[in-house]
């Protein structure tokens, strides 16, 4: 029988990661632009996964920091078409 991975893989250097120290984290005063989570994230995924993993991220970044998830995401976008 397959594994079956449920969920997404910790982010590096992120403080939604919980065995970075929030002084360590690089993704602390504001979380990473889909260019550096890709350029971050080891692991390969399909389109729709990659940007799924994405938004959990931004999620879970938010909730840490106190932050709205929609002001992120169109923050980050817009850096990305710079």
């Amino acid at each position: 029988m397959d594994n079956i991975n449920t969920g997404f893989p910790t982010v590096v250097l992120s403080i939604t990661n919980p065995d970075v120290k929030r002084e360590d984290a690089k993704a602390k005063f504001e979380p990473y632009t889909f260019l550096q989570f890709i350029k971050t994230v080891s692991e390969d995924f399909v389109p729709e996964t990659l940007n799924a993993f994405y938004n959990n991220y931004i999620n879970e970044w938010n909730v840490k920091t106190g932050t709205q998830a929609s002001d992120n995401m169109k923050k980050s976008k817009l850096e990305d078409l710079k």
